[in-house]
């Protein structure tokens, strides 16, 4: 019995590895452009990371009525205060400098109450110069 040569040729081991390779590089471009998404943008003061800032605010309050005192003994400038009274929230635009003081009046009843009140700060998304507010939630401040 005569076997019949198989005229179809097979790809060469050197020219499957080099697919492969390109493959690998390929799939791993698409992951790492994927991922990048999931990164947020940096947001910068003083020529750092804003949440390294947050450590920094000093700034006491005293609640009186619906008027809460604030001073800032720190080196980091207060842009804004986000008070937050059982569960409810109200934004207070501020501009609280080092050594500054000021009163904000809220329109929520505060008597009675626990009030906590978050120092938001104003920095630019790095690489654009936008400005950006970032809420310092882990420093909240309880007024007396």
């Amino acid at each position: 019995m005569k076997m019949k040569k198989n005229s179809k040729k097979a790809v060469s081991p050197v020219i499957t590895t080099i697919l492969l390779v390109m493959m690998a590089v390929i799939l791993a471009v698409i992951i790492l452009l994927w991922a990048q998404n999931f990164k947020g943008e940096q947001v910068e003061k003083f020529d750092g990371p804003i949440e390294n800032l947050c450590e920094d605010i000093i700034v006491s309050a005293s609640v009186s009525g619906n008027e809460i005192s604030l001073i800032n003994s720190g080196n980091v400038p207060v842009y804004m205060i986000s008070i937050r009274v059982s569960g409810n929230s109200e934004d207070k635009e501020i501009n609280l400098l080092q050594g500054g003081t000021a009163v904000i009046t809220s329109t929520m009843p505060l008597a009675g109450k626990t009030v906590e009140l978050v120092p938001v700060l104003l920095g630019t998304i790095k690489d654009s110069n936008e400005l950006q507010s970032y809420f310092c939630l882990d420093n909240r401040i309880t007024p007396e």
